[in-house]
């Protein structure tokens, strides 16, 4: 009862549509099937591989990840050089859900998977060696992915555009968004944008506030350059997504546009 029903905001409104949304990104927003938060933009934060390596997969458990690399290069490394607790950051920061339940305020450390993630830690260094930054060959850390020596790559989407550059240069071919080895087999995520923004249900000035937070919800917003993050409307991001097939450019003194 302390934030206003942002759902009941917009079906009032006459200048917004719920259907001109992507509304699986407000889905992963809401709390028990209420959106309490304004949500303009999102990013989204997945593990990347080569699709001639691991197929059409979009998902692994952790048991299913490891019978897969046994197939593998016994040289290849799963994650690149990790350890164990940046490994175990991203199993909480993928998993935790699967562990902590925060509604209940449990959680359950005991389950198979679990505890094949820790056994896989175990395999892992517990820090860096201490001369690993010492002549650090980043062509060689650019290199990993398409050489095969990695086969995971932890990607960060905040843009469309920007998969090109990870995609085309550092797997080198088509990829496949397997994301990080979970429980239910689906652990990518969903994170908020540039802003989020909620309303008091009490505010004295509700309709105010909602007049004011409704412009990140416009068109105008939406395709902008300031938004820098996945438009959550959908018109906007088909047509980030077509921009991104665009060869990109550079501007010429003469200010002629120049492809490469």
């Amino acid at each position: 009862g302390l934030l206003a029903d942002i759902e009941a905001l917009i079906a009032a409104d006459p200048e917004l549509s719920k259907q001109e949304y992507l509304e699986n990104v407000w889905d992963a927003f809401s709390v028990n099937d209420k959106l309490y938060l304004v949500v303009p933009n999102f990013s989204v934060q997945t593990y990347a591989a080569k699709k001639s390596l691991v197929g059409d997969r979009n998902g692994w458990t952790m048991s299913e990840f490891q019978q897969f690399m046994k197939t593998m290069d016994p040289e290849m490394k799963p994650f690149g050089d990790m350890v164990r607790d940046s490994f175990m950051y991203y199993v909480m920061n993928y998993c935790g859900a699967d562990f902590v339940d925060v509604n209940t305020g449990t959680c359950n450390f005991m389950s198979e998977e679990f505890i094949s993630m820790l056994e896989y830690a175990k395999t892992l260094p517990t820090e860096y060696a201490d001369d690993y930054w010492d002549d650090y060959d980043y062509m060689q850390y650019e290199s990993q992915y398409r050489e095969n020596r990695t086969l995971l790559m932890n990607l960060y989407i905040s843009r469309i555009q920007d998969i090109n550059y990870s995609i085309n240069g550092y797997l080198g071919e088509e990829a496949a968004f397997v994301g990080f080895p979970g429980i239910e087999g689906n652990s990518s995520i969903i994170q908020p944008g540039s802003y989020l923004y909620a309303i008091s249900e009490n505010s004295a000035n509700k309709q105010g506030a909602w007049d004011f937070v409704k412009y990140y919800l416009s068109p105008e917003y939406q395709n902008s350059d300031e938004n820098w993050s996945l438009p959550v409307m959908k018109s906007a991001f088909e047509a980030q997504a077509l921009k991104a097939t665009e060869k990109p450019f550079w501007i010429d003194e003469n200010g002629e546009k120049v492809e490469y």
